[in-house]
């Protein structure tokens, strides 16, 4: 459920909770529980029916994906910052999409950052790295670099298997030491050797990003020749550099060659409140992106980041049937209306069954009497669908209404069947 369509916690919540307070006085007294699942089956399959015949194609652009966007962000996100959010939205969600495929939401990352400003967010057409360089003597920016990802280990390491060594003098360690040394230095020589075959006469800089780590001495002899290195970087990080700038990771000082470095045109360090980050972009292929959330309040970047997924996996839904329901309550007006026409084809208390169903639908928009929007209980069911007219200012996506309707009505039966299932088939 979280992981297609979001958490869709409160329409859930919303629709059994009514359910069940409608049906109080009579399950158990007028009618078995099991009777009510069964009928409760019916108006599921009823309802999806009504939903398919009921959904509109629509052209994938920037009006839609507002539209989609902001039923999801509206009810979750203050005024102050809705647009910017909406706005990072649609152009992150445009720069990743490829038609005839699905959004990948992976080439999209999520990054807070704390600062003394209110809530923001901006959009980074590239990679936002959460840490800073080591190096002294290295220019901040740098356009036309050249990126060699790296896997390799540029430091006197502990060796992984235990081992004694004893040595008589002093002279024996020293020995050992440089000999450790001289093999860093063969490594380093060769980055040394390619950078300056290739940035020979040339503007390009070179730009060094290894996953595992390097020490003083190395950092201090690369910036010596102008090469900006990068230290002990993330998995995630060094995965999405191979494939925005086309460089192959490599695992050894043998693979090393022209062919497997990648390319960015801008790669520079920058401060954001009392934190150093490192931004890539202007990258070869440039299908990702990073969302940077900025705010003094550590509860307001986390609900605004919470939002951003759960929008993120309803667009990605909405790309994918590229369908919509009318949105802002609409659609569920419109399947109270259909369950109390439909409730006439069942007798006695099956049709109070269907009847309180689709009153529990009407449950959704009884909160906007406290909006004043309308007053329901002065408003009648022909007036209140008039009210939202066929030009509606907010989408539902079909797929995400379909299925929490499906999964309601699913909770609905198996509480009303916890009886048989406690009987029958003991607690698992």
């Amino acid at each position: 459920q979280t992981n297609e369509i979001s958490d869709g916690i409160n329409f859930l919540v919303n629709i059994i909770g009514q359910f069940f307070k409608n049906m109080e006085n009579l399950i158990g007294n007028e009618m078995h529980p099991l009777k009510t699942a069964e009928t409760i089956d019916k108006c599921k399959k009823e309802i999806c029916r009504f939903l398919i015949s009921e959904k509109k194609e629509v052209e994938i652009n920037e009006t839609s994906l507002k539209k989609i966007i902001l039923s999801v962000l509206e009810p979750e996100i203050s005024r102050q910052c809705l647009e910017s959010v909406v706005a990072v939205l649609i152009i992150g969600v445009s720069t990743i999409f490829k038609k005839g495929e699905l959004l990948n939401l992976g080439m999209i990352e999520i990054l807070q950052v704390e600062t003394s400003t209110d809530i923001e967010c901006n959009w980074i057409k590239g990679i936002v790295m959460d840490q800073g360089l080591r190096q002294t003597g290295v220019p901040k920016l740098v356009r036309n670099a050249i990126i060699m990802l790296c896997n390799i280990s540029l430091e006197m390491e502990k060796p992984d298997t235990s081992m004694e060594l004893s040595s008589n003098t002093i002279y024996s360690k020293e020995g050992i030491f440089l000999q450790e040394r001289e093999t860093l230095e063969n490594r380093l020589n060769k980055i040394i050797h390619l950078k300056r075959k290739l940035c020979k006469g040339k503007v390009e800089n070179f730009v060094i990003v290894n996953q595992k780590g390097i020490d003083s001495l190395s950092l201090e002899r690369l910036a010596q020749e102008g090469i900006i290195a990068i230290r002990r970087a993330k998995r995630k990080n060094l995965e999405r550099l191979s494939m925005l700038c086309n460089g192959i990771p490599i695992n050894s000082f043998e693979e090393i060659s022209p062919e497997v470095l990648g390319f960015a045109g801008l790669f520079y360090e920058q401060s954001i409140g009392e934190e150093r980050f490192i931004f890539v972009e202007n990258i070869s292929n440039p299908f990702c992106g990073t969302i940077i959330i900025k705010g003094r309040s550590e509860f307001k970047r986390a609900q605004t980041e919470r939002s951003i997924e759960k929008t993120l996996k309803i667009l990605k839904l909405f790309l994918k049937d590229k369908s919509y329901l009318f949105g802002a309550g609409k659609i569920e007006y419109q399947i109270a209306n259909y369950l109390l026409k439909y409730s006439k084809t069942f007798q006695g208390n099956e049709r109070l069954v269907v009847e309180k169903l689709g009153e529990a639908f009407l449950f959704t928009h009884q909160k906007l009497c406290k909006c004043k929007l309308f007053n329901i209980s002065k408003v009648s069911m022909l007036n209140i669908l008039n009210h939202f007219s066929s030009h509606c200012l907010r989408y539902d996506c079909f797929s995400a209404k379909l299925r929490n309707i499906r999964i309601a009505c699913d909770v609905i039966s198996e509480i009303l069947s916890i009886d048989n299932i406690i009987l029958g088939k003991g607690l698992q």
